[in-house]
């Protein structure tokens, strides 16, 4: 974050707020999310690694070795890998926690809640979700 503010402030740019853009989840329980969530959000980064793959084919020798790395990494990401470093899920207190580190850690303003990332989770369920994150994990970040 310190990078990018410097970097827009070179180019005129006020950049006091900065938001982060992260699939964020609620529910009772982390079993409940787990069952609400998994498919969807490894079909959601299934799609993302299958896009690499097919630019790297189609780059050929011409592809960069970061590319393909990326290609690779996301090939073989787990449901638990993306918990641990890549979305927000799980009960109130556990997303609290999980965004206030994000948060104090980056030096952000706040997030915008990418609530039901692969688009397969039922409307209730992401309502609930949705619920529970304005009820009780937005008061925490405020706190």
């Amino acid at each position: 974050m310190k990078l990018y503010r410097e970097a827009a402030v070179a180019k005129g740019n006020d950049v006091d707020d900065a938001y982060v853009r992260m699939p964020i989840y609620v529910g009772d329980s982390m079993e409940e999310v787990r069952a609400d969530t998994e498919e969807s959000t490894m079909r959601a980064f299934r799609r993302t690694a299958d896009t690499y793959i097919r630019t790297v084919e189609a780059e050929g020798a011409n592809a960069s070795a970061e590319r393909r790395q990326r290609a690779e990494q996301l090939l073989n990401t787990t449901y638990d890998d993306l918990l641990a470093d890549r979305v927000a899920y799980g009960s109130p207190e556990q997303v609290a926690e999980r965004l206030i580190s994000i948060r104090d850690g980056l030096g952000l303003t706040g997030f915008i809640m990418e609530p039901n990332l692969g688009g397969s989770v039922p409307a209730e369920r992401v309502q609930k979700s949705i619920r529970l994150y304005a009820e009780e994990v937005g008061p925490a970040l405020r706190e």
